[in-house]
């Protein structure tokens, strides 16, 4: 079977093997049961099978049986151990591999087969892959398996291993189950999928490069890693040609010259052969490649590639790679067969009022063209038509000048040249040529002043805002229905974009289509004769999707359609910009009266409407009316702008304004104002330079107002200084800051640009911290202070907060020094929670000491007579109740991986991982933890990930609580899963646990409870279980006392509590040898001030003590 399915693709690897340049790691063939040795390099082995898997060689080629049961993509492997891998070293690792391409559990349900491949170091239990740049994996999943008896399909990989200390690194942080990860190299091609599958040629090697490739004349690089050369195609019109100098050739022994060398638009470089080319599956065929200076230059992108560790991203050259037949090579062709696309003419496409006596039309070329073949023709309105002649006549040239053969003058009207047969030097067949169409109007004519550019329709997405339906809009859900117009929380909806551009607004598409004009009271009605341009903007929310548009008119007709690509990728990003996404233009003239439909369809590049996913943005939606003459538009079009000009500049003429901004914009309109021209490059280049000017001057005017109120008035920063003055808040880092920068800019008035720019970033971010910061707590109806999104000190001091209101209930006074110092609290400051659980637990012990003590007794509310039985918040006792984050932790966004086992991101709390995708923290709907918003309430979430999160608590006051906490479930469809809050005391010898409800899209704030529990040796353990498979929200815990412990003697817990210390002390000799006093800030003092003093004691012993002593 091996050689036949080889054969079947043209893998004739005996020959491209003994012809291989690049270093060789290991080589399996299979050819027979292995002999190797288990330290020998190469040695496989297979870890992690599932029972009932086979593993046998069938026809030189590994055979993999794996059982119908579903695993994950760390099981079923074949390991390839002690490879001698070095630092900074690129590896291609290939193999040859078919299989079930899809396979069934349940006999219904169909699921594409999959496998994945690594390198690796370490051992089991303790391994590692390769990393690139902030810590990326280089791991590959691929699918889409060619089936047992159709021939193998080969892959082939890119790993770079950079240095053994970033993957040290790495391991100290995320450690396996092995504490050290040793310095042994394997490959694992994870095969995890039921079904059979075959292994063949397993090949590593030392290269920077995936391989070349060929096919008839067809020579194709690929480099394996992420690379530049889409970028620069698609900036250069769908190819670069590179010089024929950059590649050495060698086909079956020969030295060539190729006809070209171009890098195209699917990523990869293409050397084209002339007159010698391989002549089938077996010629031999050796490339070497320098790489260009310059603009032309192939780099890496990303975060995977070649010295990536160093910012190194140009691509090496490579010598000698040899080639390897491959059939599947697609159909492309050297620039040399193109046809010549028209770069220039004169007079261009869409000129007017040219003279009647124009008898000459020069038209340039990308390329040269055979002028002995080339045809054209000038034909007018009026029925006019004449053959021109050109010159040259022979021979190649990039510009021909068509003449007419006579000098009568042409009769005013519009007129068409059109040239044909345009053969480039080198041709496919005589059918194949190129046309261009060039019309023009002959003869000066007045603009109708009436006939003017309007405008038919503009979109109000704007206006809608985020989160809506558009009235007069058919937009689509997944199953092609139309979706109610109105408010949309998920699917297709409006969304508004932050990161500046041309609009703000767009609406989202991902299956079947959005349509407008159709509805009621929202159509559009166009007349027959009249020309109108479509334009929007587009881009691709994820993914690579391409935008069909459609106008249709009355009678059902397709009128004009276009479909692009939709460019940028945004990645789900609404901060990224609308300035660069791709501009839709549909040009048409309405071919009958009436009302106007027009549909937009995101779809594949083929184009079809469906209900497959293609998540496409598109917004700035613009129906013009264009008038009848050429003349009336661009006149038109020209006096639209220069209006706009004038009201910028009269508008924005006071003297706080005045500068090389307004003088450059007076500048362009007295260039533009009174003058007409014949080219409508002329009027595009006139309109865009105003349009330019107008947009400096604006955004000088805003810059200076955003400025002036950030120095002045209610908002600005002498506003807030003189706001927190006189609060707790002064003493803080941040407040200096802010009054440091306030100080900075007072009383002066900048009108540089690039100096507004920079004190606007400094004020704003110096407010925006204090802002951000300089929070007071806003309890709900549970009691709770500081919800999901809440920023700064209330954030950080929820349980002091709660602290204070319990010890005051309890009878502290409002001035004791612990209150007053726990009311200064700007952190969450474990010494001054320390000094509130102390005064609290002593001042609770004392009133439950007194027998005849009423604490919990039924009581009858004064004012509705209704009876209560009290409780007391213990709150304080939690450390971060609410789950608060820092930017200091090691999550930077809201997709962020939380580590196993991870102490450091939600302080206070451990979260131990499973199975399953992702757990990270979640801010709410929004991300918002950022540099200027440092601290903030969130939750701990997940998408299908198994989590843990859990606190033990040592030092509960005794007593019988209520424990709630804020945890549930957000998908319906996975309610029934084992999502649990769960405590656990001395006493229980499992977790107690209560099932998490669905909750939906909504934040739980305690809505989960354990009730009557008894705590006696202040232990306890609380947290939230989220199961694999669950997308969960964990949010908050409380703790209510509601009852004394019955038989627990609070008397003598009070003289512990009181007495602990210095009876302690007084049983043992080990004195007092150095007393230190120092501030909350850890400065050292000399004497003790008023309010909390930190005291260090230095024993006899060698040990140290730190005393926390309140001082009134």
């Amino acid at each position: 079977m091996k050689k036949n399915l080889l054969l079947s693709l043209g893998l004739f690897f005996s020959a491209s093997f003994a012809w291989a340049q690049a270093p060789q790691v290991m080589f399996e063939g299979f050819d027979a049961e292995q002999t190797k040795g288990d330290t020998e390099v190469g040695w496989y082995e297979f870890v992690n099978n599932m029972e009932g898997d086979e593993r046998n060689i069938e026809d030189g080629a590994m055979h993999f049986y794996n059982t119908m049961v579903d695993t994950t993509d760390w099981t079923r492997a074949i390991k390839f151990r002690n490879l001698p891998i070095k630092e900074q070293t690129s590896y291609r690792v290939s193999f040859d591999l078919c299989g079930l391409n899809q396979y069934t559990i349940d006999g219904e349900t169909m699921i594409k087969s999959k496998a994945r491949v690594a390198l690796m170091q370490g051992q089991e239990n303790g391994d590692l892959p390769f990393l690139g740049k902030d810590n990326e994996q280089y791991t590959y999943d691929i699918s889409y398996f060619q089936e047992p008896g159709t021939g193998y399909r080969k892959y082939t990989m890119m790993f770079f291993y950079a240095l053994d200390a970033i993957q040290q690194e790495y391991y100290k942080e995320h450690p396996g189950k092995v504490e050290e990860l040793v310095k042994k190299y394997f490959l694992t091609l994870n095969v995890f999928s039921p079904g059979d599958y075959y292994i063949d040629n397993v090949l590593i090697e030392e290269s920077e490069i995936a391989g070349v490739t060929f096919r008839d004349d067809i020579i194709r690089v690929d480099f394996g890693y992420d690379t530049n050369i889409k970028d620069l195609v698609k900036a250069n019109n769908g190819r670069i040609i590179l010089p024929n100098d950059c590649v050495t050739l060698n086909i079956d022994d020969q030295d060539t010259n190729p006809l070209s060398v171009e890098l195209l638009d699917d990523g990869f470089l293409y050397i084209f052969c002339d007159d010698v080319y391989p002549s089938g599956e077996d010629s031999k065929v050796i490339v070497s490649f320098k790489n260009q200076e310059g603009a032309n230059q192939i780099q890496y992108k990303g975060n995977k590639h070649p010295r990536v560790h160093e910012g190194d991203v140009v691509v090496r050259a490579f010598s000698n790679e040899v080639g390897r037949y491959d059939a599947e090579i697609a159909d492309v062709y050297s620039f040399c067969y193109d046809t010549p696309i028209l770069a220039k003419a004169d007079p261009e496409n869409g000129a007017f009022n040219l003279p009647n006596a124009t008898t000459d039309f020069t038209l340039t070329f990308n390329k040269v063209v055979d002028c002995s073949k080339i045809e054209a023709t000038l034909t007018g309105d009026n029925g006019f038509s004449e053959t021109l002649t050109v010159t040259p006549a022979e021979g190649m040239a990039a510009t021909v000048v068509f003449k007419r053969p006579n000098t009568t003058e042409l009769v005013t009207g519009e007129y068409t040249l059109h040239a044909t047969k345009i053969y480039p030097e080198r041709i496919l067949g005589d059918d194949i040529y190129g046309e261009e169409t060039i019309k023009m109007y002959f003869g000066e004519v007045e603009a109708d002043p009436n006939d003017v550019v309007r405008n038919i329709y503009t979109d109000n997405f704007k206006e809608k805002g985020a989160n809506y339906i558009p009235e007069g809009w058919e937009v689509c859900n997944d199953s092609g229905d139309p979706i109610p117009v109105g408010s949309a929380g998920s699917g297709p909806r409006i969304f508004n974009f932050t990161g500046g551009g041309n609009f703000s607004h767009a609406l989202y598409t991902r299956a079947y289509h959005c349509q407008y004009g159709q509805a009621d009271d929202y159509n559009i009605a166009l007349e027959e004769g009249d020309k109108y341009q479509l334009t929007f903007n587009a881009c691709s929310w994820k993914g690579q999707n391409w935008m069909k548009c459609v106008v249709m008119a009355p009678s059902g007709e397709i009128v004009a359609e276009t479909i692009e690509e939709c460019l940028p990728n945004v990645n789900g990003n609404t901060g990224a910009s609308t300035g660069d996404w791709t501009k839709f233009t549909i040009d048409f003239k309405a071919p009958e009266t009436g009302n106007y439909t027009f549909k937009w369809i995101p779809c594949a590049q083929a184009g079809e409407e469906g209900s497959d996913w293609h998540e496409v943005m598109f917004g700035n939606i613009r129906l013009d009316y264009v008038p009848s003459s050429p003349a009336a538009r661009y006149d038109g079009m020209l006096k639209l702008a220069l209006d706009e000009a004038k009201a910028c500049r009269d508008n924005n003429n006071g003297d706080r304004y005045l500068g090389e901004a307004w003088t450059a914009l007076d500048n362009a309109i007295q260039k533009y104002d009174g003058k007409r021209f014949t080219a409508p490059s002329v009027y595009e280049a006139a309109v865009a330079e105003l349009k330019e000017a107008v947009d400096a001057l604006n955004k000088h005017v805003s810059l200076v107002n955003n400025y002036d109120g950030l120095i002045t008035g209610d908002n600005s920063a002498q506003a807030m200084v003189d706001k927190y003055a006189e609060t707790k808040f002064n003493a803080t880092d941040y407040y200096k800051n802010l009054v440091e920068v306030n100080g900075k800019y007072t009383g002066k008035l900048l009108t540089d640009d690039a100096e507004l720019e920079t004190a606007i970033a400094e004020l704003t971010r110096a407010i925006n911290l204090c802002k951000n910061m300089f929070t007071e707590a806003n309890v709900n109806e549970k009691g709770i202070g500081s919800q999901t999104g809440t920023s700064g000190v209330a954030a950080l001091t929820e349980r002091i907060r709660a602290g204070i209101a319990v010890a005051k209930k309890l009878g502290v006074a409002e001035d004791a020094p612990v209150i007053v110092e726990a009311n200064k609290a700007l952190t969450d400051d474990d010494a001054v929670a320390e000094l509130l659980k102390h005064s609290i637990k002593e001042k609770l012990y004392t009133i439950l000491s007194d027998a005849d003590n009423t604490l919990f007794d039924t009581k009858v509310d004064e004012v509705t007579l209704e009876e209560y039985k009290d409780s007391f918040d213990m709150t304080v006792f939690v450390k971060n109740p609410n789950i608060y984050i820092t930017i200091d932790n090691q999550l930077g966004s809201a997709n962020d991986i939380i580590v196993n086992p991870d102490e450091e991101t939600f302080p206070g709390w451990t979260v131990t991982l499973g199975e399953g995708w992702q757990a990270t923290a979640s801010t709410g709907w929004g991300w918002t933890l950022s540099e200027e918003n440092p601290y903030v309430d969130a939750m701990v979430q997940n998408w299908t990930k198994e989590f843990r999160a859990e606190q033990t608590i040592t030092d509960l006051p005794a007593g019988i609580y209520t424990i709630m906490g804020g945890f549930g479930e957000r998908e319906t469809d996975a309610g029934d899963l084992n999502n649990h809050f769960f405590i656990k005391t001395s006493a229980d010898e499992a977790d107690q646990t209560v099932h998490a409800p669905v909750i939906g899209q909504s934040f739980p704030y305690s809505n989960l409870a354990f009730t009557n529990v008894v705590i006696t040796d202040g232990q306890l353990t609380l947290g939230a279980f989220a199961a694999n498979g669950s997308h969960v929200f964990f949010n908050n815990v409380q703790l209510f006392m509601t009852n004394s412990a019955e038989g627990f003697d609070y008397a003598s817990a009070l003289k512990e509590l009181v007495d602990g210390i210095d009876s302690v002390e007084a049983g043992n000799n080990n004195a007092v040898r150095k007393v230190e006093l120092y501030d909350l800030n850890g400065r050292r003092i000399v004497t003790a001030k008023k309010g909390l003093n930190i005291v260090k004691k230095y024993m006899n012993d060698g040990s140290v003590r730190t005393e926390k002593v309140i001082v009134k």
